[in-house]
């Protein structure tokens, strides 16, 4: 069985979530209220802003 963590993504964390997110955005853009093209244009101090000022939380399967 596998397990997972759940965690609170940190500013430092802010590549990996815009690599995240923009994927998302480019496979299921009818889940989000923005888009590929706007937000991929943001610098990552953009995504390092919303993990300050926002909880953002995440899975990890078998503390990967």
């Amino acid at each position: 069985m596998d397990t997972y963590a759940i965690c609170a993504l940190l500013p430092t964390h802010a590549p990996a979530f815009r690599d995240f997110r923009l994927g998302a955005l480019r496979n299921a853009p009818q889940a989000f209220g923005s888009t590929y093209e706007a937000e991929s244009t943001k610098a990552l101090s953009f995504f390092q802003e919303r993990l300050h000022t926002n909880t953002v939380l995440a899975a990890r399967a078998n503390g990967t």
